[in-house]
């Protein structure tokens, strides 16, 4: 009776275990176009964490090399799971993934970048501490290095708790390139990204105003390739173009007046983008609005869009795509290119 009744008692130990277990799953979301020949090092510096229980989803968002004879070997492991679709855009690759996670916590991670071996084991001890202390976080973000080793940026901090407002005034780290894990309030919230734009930061910032504190370690987590030629599209594309504009008019709409006031120089940033994108595209009035508005908005630079309004009145697109075609000789002989996957 007495060992029926302790096994009974380790039976009941073993399924809180489990339970456990389950609670602190990771979901990690892999969005991939064309990518045969870096998504095997995403993928293996997953294999290699140090927390073993997540589950990896690989979304091929229609690609037409070899990506899936990549991937098939790894479907071996039962956490990892493949899902073909035709393309719908990076947005629309992680909403994918997304909706097919089962984790507690979820990572976001570029097919031709890697993560260090540590990294979900030091997210989940870090989540475990603020539970324990009743601190209400849903992210904490990591920084980067590139494929050297060296530090994208530096930040004046080991770690830090921030709110929105100071995330805006004093990290840099929002124009810079990261790595976050998050808990899954923000699927069950609803906060997906928007597959008709090309803008991320709109959907983060709509759960960061939903969840205001945010921690902050500086410590690289992330392998982020920054010249990657396979990657980077040098040609103008029409579609990409529109996007690019609709997603920043609509950050400007939900963001445009917290931006100008505690970070004024992201706001100018998104003008900027507005303006040389409606610019290549012939979208005239949208162009001489966006120049206007920056005229009154960035009076230290009053002369210079003053003469980039006479020129858009004068030359049109024409004089849009000699800059462009500059901007793009000064890219090609910079060794430090900062890649951009465009699909």
């Amino acid at each position: 009776m007495r060992l029926l009744k302790r096994f009974l008692k380790l039976l009941r130990m073993e399924n809180k275990l489990r339970k456990k277990g389950k609670e602190e799953k990771i979901s990690i979301i892999i969005p991939i176009y064309n990518g045969e020949d870096c998504i095997k090092g995403a993928i293996e510096s997953v294999l290699v964490q140090t927390y073993k229980n997540w589950e990896m989803i690989i979304v091929d968002d229609g690609s037409k090399d070899h990506t899936s004879e990549i991937i098939k070997p790894y479907l071996t492991d039962k956490r990892i799971k493949y899902i073909f679709q035709e393309n719908k855009g990076v947005a629309g690759a992680r909403n994918t993934g997304l909706k097919k996670a089962k984790g507690n916590y979820i990572v976001l991670l570029d097919g031709d970048d890697k993560i260090m071996p540590d990294f979900f084991k030091s997210a989940i001890e870090k989540f475990k501490i603020f539970e324990k202390e009743k601190i209400d976080i849903k992210t904490i973000y990591y920084t980067c290095i590139d494929e050297s080793g060296n530090k994208l940026y530096h930040l004046p901090f080991k770690e830090i708790l921030v709110t929105l407002k100071q995330f805006l005034v004093l990290i840099k780290i929002y124009d810079n390139e990261y790595i976050f894990m998050k808990k899954r309030n923000f699927i069950d919230e609803g906060f997906l990204f928007d597959e008709d734009i090309d803008t991320p930061g709109v959907r983060h910032l709509r759960e960061f105003k939903k969840w205001p504190l945010v921690c902050i370690i500086n410590k690289s987590m992330r392998v982020f390739t920054q010249n990657y030629g396979g990657r980077l599209t040098m040609s103008i594309n029409k579609k990409r173009l529109a996007l690019e504009i609709k997603g920043k008019e609509r950050f400007l709409k939900e963001n445009g007046r917290l931006f100008l006031k505690y970070n004024k120089n992201n706001y100018l940033k998104t003008l900027k983008i507005i303006i040389f994108s409606s610019g290549l595209l012939g979208e005239y009035r949208k162009n001489l609005r966006y120049i206007i508005k920056m005229i009154k908005i960035n009076k230290k630079n009053f002369i210079i869009y003053l003469i980039l309004l006479l020129f858009s009145l004068l030359f049109g697109k024409y004089f849009y795509h000699f800059l462009y075609r500059i901007f793009i000789v000064i890219k090609k002989r910079n060794a430090n290119i900062k890649k951009k996957l465009l699909w």
